[in-house]
């Protein structure tokens, strides 16, 4: 029974993060299900460590997790992109059908005084932009392509989580409406951006991203709070760096002088984790809705 819901988790995840596989030729598809398969996805419930950071993840019964090396090879095989930073965790939930990825980025102690400069209009003007550029090269591979359809959650910065909630929805080329919600919370010595995407009936806005957050905790000395006098300082702001996040490029870790690069790679990668594949009642077809021992 084991061996069979190991096996139907890797083929969910395989039609979830699939949208550029769609245009694979089925040899190559078998390929990547095999690979997905022999990955050591852990079962919960259990603990994990985040990698990279000083914070740990409460993996609950339904998940299946990946870290490190791992994540990121299925996240390359999933995406076909491989610029997944190294500190990168995915949980998948197999019975809500959502998906968690977790990066953390040790860029140093963001300030959060610049928060207020924020430009909501002109990060959906970055992210439409990103977007564009990115669909263009999806097009040329014939794979499916994506617009932004705006804020499904206008980003806010709850002081007194440190914390910057956000979520986009997107138009995919099938007609279908997807989400992903977001979260960037700071950290002592840097801050963790964890991407929640599911079915739009199931985002319910900020409570949505709360419940999904729940489970990443920091450890002791590692929060925002414990700060202290002489360590190291991002080079960049909050506004600055949920404004890049948002709008679909990525820090790098190796930036520390305040320069934030943008990929193109970066607005397709997320795109990619809202679309959930229409073909969803496959999974019902594997195993049933049951609870295994």
């Amino acid at each position: 029974m084991h061996t069979l819901v190991h096996r139907a988790v890797i083929i969910l995840a395989l039609l979830v993060w699939t949208v550029p596989a769609v245009g694979q030729d089925p040899a190559t598809l078998r390929q990547i299900e095999a690979e997905l398969t022999s990955l050591p996805w852990a079962m919960g419930p259990a603990v994990q460590a985040v990698p990279g950071a000083s914070a740990t993840y409460r993996q609950s019964r339904d998940e299946r997790w990946l870290a490190g090396e791992n994540a990121v090879r299925a996240m390359t095989l999933l995406t076909g992109s491989d610029q997944w930073q190294d500190d990168t965790a995915v949980a998948l939930d197999i019975y809500n059908q959502t998906q968690i990825v977790i990066e953390h980025y040790d860029v140093g102690h963001v300030d959060d005084a610049d928060w207020l400069e924020l430009d909501t209009a002109g990060v959906l003007e970055k992210a439409q932009e990103t977007l564009e550029n990115a669909n263009e090269e999806r097009r040329r591979q014939h794979y499916p392509t994506g617009d932004l359809a705006g804020f499904a959650l206008e980003p806010e910065y709850y002081e007194e989580e440190n914390a910057v909630y956000w979520a986009m929805r997107y138009l995919s080329s099938n007609g279908s409406y997807y989400v992903t919600g977001n979260v960037l919370k700071l950290s002592r010595s840097g801050l963790t951006h964890l991407v929640w995407a599911g079915p739009v009936s199931r985002f319910q806005g900020r409570r949505t991203l709360e419940a999904a957050m729940a489970p990443f905790r920091y450890d002791d000395g590692a929060r925002y709070a414990d700060f202290m006098e002489g360590d190291e300082v991002a080079g960049f702001g909050l506004a600055a760096a949920a404004t890049t996040l948002a709008s679909g490029r990525g820090l790098r870790s190796l930036d520390r002088v305040g320069a934030v690069l943008g990929f193109l790679f970066v607005a397709f990668k997320f795109f990619c984790l809202a679309v959930l594949a229409p073909i969803y009642f496959f999974r019902r077809l594997i195993f049933d809705r049951r609870r295994y021992a």
